[in-house]
């Protein structure tokens, strides 16, 4: 099957005939597994721990993954997806960025276009960034470790 592809600059043609074809509809199988395409192989370390909880606001999961207890840095997570695939879970990206970097990573979960249409997805991840504000001593988050400005 043809792709048509006279909405695209030209100069990009030929870059793009080299990719799979992606069938966007009724198949979240079909695109979970092309997105999990570029997801690390597995880190087997023993003193990764995950947590899941709820944002009190809004019902969303999230995910908290850390290495130890103790008082750590924090890494807010969006998985990726576009906003229309993906989910929160994603155990093996979370593995490898906690166990690579000391932190505490908050993996949040939000409502998926096209079922909910935008700013749907942006209002979960903020309930939960705030959330994760605010429960910051009963999560073990230093706010003066490696602070970010948002």
């Amino acid at each position: 099957m043809a792709r048509d592809l006279s909405a695209v600059d030209p100069t990009l043609h030929a870059a793009l005939k080299r990719f799979p074809p992606v069938t966007f509809g009724p198949a979240p199988t079909r695109l979970m597994r092309f997105a999990n395409r570029w997801v690390p192989d597995p880190v087997h370390a023993p003193d990764l721990e995950s947590t899941r909880r709820s944002v009190p606001d809004n019902g969303r999961t999230v995910w908290i993954h850390r290495r130890h207890s103790g008082t750590s840095p924090a890494l807010f997570w969006l998985h990726g997806g576009g906003h229309v695939i993906g989910d929160p879970e994603q155990r093996r990206w979370a593995d490898v960025l906690t166990s690579r970097v000391d932190c505490v990573m908050v993996s949040a979960g939000y409502r998926l276009s096209p079922e909910h249409p935008f700013p749907a997805s942006l209002d979960d991840a903020h309930a939960a960034f705030h959330w994760m504000l605010e429960a910051a001593d009963d999560l073990g988050l230093d706010p003066k470790i490696g602070r970010a400005h948002v």
